[in-house]
């Protein structure tokens, strides 16, 4: 009778303990997308607690998995869900018809911090774009101005929102740092619709 106690007991402890586990869990949100045309796709996101890769094949595996999701179709959307415990993790993006991609290092400090980068972009491979009817450096092109246009508009934004700050943080960089984010904001790109 008292080892029946003990059993329930312990069974009452343990399921406490998976149910705190479970409970301290913290989430990333994370949106990918292909880097030509910035649509949201459907592709698998895995987690890892190790940079030590295990296994070959397209979709790169590595030691102590965390987690895996697959992204929504059409929106791209997906969240990880890693223990608290871990303060960082790699990720590792992967879908048929694109390159795979590895971010090593993601922040798990603090619930509900984005995935980086964010929207995570996914290169298609050359039988990809070959089937979407375009020539490898136009593909590059597009995906280059892209980021570009992304990291300009966040430049203007920036500069506008504090002046003073913007320009005493750019005496911080390097010269060279600084010419090419001047450069890049005195650039008037023509946009581009994709």
């Amino acid at each position: 009778m008292a080892s029946r106690k003990h059993v329930l007991a312990l069974s009452v402890v343990l399921l406490s303990l998976t149910g705190s586990a479970e409970q301290k869990r913290h989430s990333h949100p994370g949106t990918i997308v292909d880097a030509v045309t910035g649509n949201g796709i459907e592709a698998n996101a895995s987690a890892y607690g190790s940079q030590k890769q295990v296994g070959d094949g397209g979709c790169p595996k590595y030691e102590d998995w965390l987690d895996s999701q697959r992204s929504e179709s059409g929106t791209g959307s997906f969240a990880f869900y890693i223990d608290s415990n871990r303060s960082s993790y790699l990720a590792a993006y992967c879908q048929g018809g694109y390159i795979a991609r590895v971010v090593t290092s993601n922040d798990n400090k603090r619930d509900g911090t984005r995935v980086q980068p964010d929207p995570v972009s996914l290169y298609p491979s050359q039988v990809k774009i070959a089937k979407m009817k375009m020539e490898r450096v136009d593909a590059a092109y597009i995906a280059l101005t892209r980021q570009l246009s992304l990291f300009q508009a966040n430049l203007d934004y920036f500069s506008r929102a504090d002046e003073e700050a913007f320009y005493k943080a750019l005496g911080r960089f390097s010269a060279e740092e600084k010419n090419a984010i001047q450069l890049l904001r005195a650039k008037k790109r023509e946009t581009q619709q994709f």
